[in-house]
């Protein structure tokens, strides 16, 4: 765990167990609009043996020296759950709870400042594992649609497939008759073959059918 120390209006980069704050009374005040959309404030109190054991600090760092050992809970998606307990270096512990814990993305208000141990971050943070992936959501009727429209696109394979196979047959069976549509066209030119005049009409009838779907 890493200790800090915020000032009013900034934001708490990640889930913090409040130690003390500027407050005579040793509330801290925060927004959680970023996470709620409320703007009501929520009242945090601290850890009473562990504020009274802090002085109030002169500059950020002052506490660099804190023996405080914090055994808490694995990250969890729970985000008004939190058990933690504290142990001073003179052996004295406290419980902690959501009462003096802030989660990451919320911000202080109407608190000059406080201090601060920095507990989950990154993407152990509870508001990241909270964090779902949203699910597409779909109405009966276009789920309908949507396999309609995969049976209409199979069938326009099919007819086209059936018309291509159709063309290139009818051809290669009437060339003897009909000279006179082909006379101009080479024995090497790869137009006289079943294959190439299957895929050019199959194309040609995709075009043509495209209105299918």
């Amino acid at each position: 765990s890493t200790q800090s120390t915020w000032a009013c209006n900034e934001y708490f980069p990640a889930d913090v167990l409040l130690l003390t704050t500027s407050d005579p009374k040793g509330v801290a005040y925060i927004e959680t609009k970023n996470l709620d959309g409320e703007t009501n404030l929520k009242q945090k109190s601290l850890l009473k043996e562990v504020a009274a054991s802090l002085p109030t600090p002169e500059r950020e760092g002052q506490y660099a020296n804190l023996r405080l050992h914090l055994q808490f809970e694995p990250p969890n998606p729970y985000l008004y759950s939190f058990k933690g307990t504290t142990t001073l270096g003179d052996g004295r512990k406290s419980s902690a709870s959501n009462a003096n814990f802030v989660l990451r993305g919320c911000s202080l208000r109407n608190t000059e400042w406080v201090f601060g141990l920095v507990t989950y971050t990154g993407h152990e943070s509870k508001i990241m594992l909270n964090s779902v992936k949203a699910r597409p959501k779909s109405s009966t009727l276009e789920a309908g649609m949507n396999r309609e429209i995969i049976w209409v696109f199979i069938l326009q394979l099919f007819v086209c497939a059936f018309c291509s196979l159709w063309y290139a047959i009818w051809r290669n069976s009437q060339e003897g008759y009909v000279p006179y549509l082909w006379s101009d066209i080479p024995e090497t030119d790869p137009e006289g073959s079943f294959f190439y005049n299957f895929f050019v009409r199959f194309g040609a009838w995709m075009l043509i059918f495209t209105n299918f779907v």
